[in-house]
């Protein structure tokens, strides 16, 4: 057996229990890796060992490749494997890599907007009164991600309760042949990523403004039984950023600062976790446990603040 036939096996092996975009990207990170000749599809997997991994790691790195990419390779390389002694088609065998620590950053610094530039862009989102610009404001006020503010529907927001109930993702992915890409509207990631979001005060009244012109089955952002794309949103986002003098930092980046504020306004982690919508508290403390800046230079001034200098 080759390579190429292990992982048809592999994606055959995942089709029950993975989304038809995750398919698509196995299938294309796949291909670049036979089309700039990382790795012969016709190897046959009994030659595959610790030495041959070693190589396709060395080969990404030449080819300029980040080292992140070139570990995610290697992961998925073990997982087409294990995939194989799962199945017993291929012997199961302990493979090491030997990693480059140049130029690896594990974490890069949070970006999050400061508090006077997201009243910039609450400003200019009253100024211009619109269905998608709900998704912004729904973006600022929890934190959602911008998938799963564009799969939100009216019917799932909940005025009694005060909640809205995340229950899908809206998503452009690889089709599952691997070539095009088409929009997929997919459950939430995970079951803790199937939450319900308060909804504070500060956008209860226009949720409730523009449900009344709308009907529950339309989608929020949209005002249609079609969603929006994130990539729509996002580049109206961009739009926005600009005409307010706003450094664009990426949309994801009101979801930082979102956790951001809440743990300066001493929110506990266990809360700001389960807004997030992370499958585990260590998730959300690896993420936001550093303090920012401003955190950081208000604890100081607190500190010392009755210090008397002569």
């Amino acid at each position: 057996m080759n390579i190429q036939q292990l992982f048809d096996h592999f994606l055959e092996y995942k089709k029950p229990v993975c989304k038809a975009s995750s398919l698509g990207n196995y299938r294309v990170k796949y291909r670049k890796l036979c089309d700039t000749s990382i790795i012969d599809p016709q190897t046959d997997i009994e030659e595959i060992d610790s030495q041959w991994l070693q190589g396709v790691y060395e080969k990404c790195k030449a080819s300029g490749l980040s080292e992140k990419t070139c570990r995610d390779t290697i992961t998925l390389m073990k997982n087409i494997l294990n995939t194989g002694a799962a199945l017993g088609v291929t012997s199961h065998k302990v493979m090491l890599v030997q990693y480059s620590k140049e130029g690896y950053v594990n974490k890069e610094k949070l970006k999050v907007y400061k508090k006077d530039e997201v009243q910039k862009i609450v400003n200019w989102l009253e100024l211009n009164p619109h269905f998608w610009t709900l998704g912004i404001y729904i973006g600022i006020y929890t934190g959602a991600r911008i998938g799963e503010i564009c799969g939100l529907k009216w019917q799932d927001v909940d005025f009694v309760e005060k909640t809205i109930h995340v229950q899908r993702t809206i998503e452009r992915g690889v089709a599952v042949e691997g070539r095009g890409t088409v929009v997929y509207i997919n459950t939430t990631k995970t079951e803790s990523s199937n939450r319900l979001l308060p909804i504070s005060s500060g956008i209860e009244k226009k949720l409730r403004d523009w449900s009344r012109v709308s009907r529950p089955e339309f989608y929020i952002t949209s005002n249609s039984v079609s969603p929006i794309e994130p990539r729509l949103l996002r580049e109206r986002f961009v739009k926005i950023c600009k005409e307010t003098g706003v450094k664009y930092k990426g949309f994801h980046s009101l979801r930082h600062t979102f956790a951001t504020m809440m743990l300066e306004a001493g929110t506990d982690i266990k809360t700001i976790s389960d807004i997030l919508g992370h499958s585990s508290v260590e998730i959300t403390m690896d993420v936001y446990s550093h303090p920012s800046d401003n955190a950081k230079r208000k604890a100081v001034n607190k500190t010392f603040r009755n210090l008397k200098l002569e």
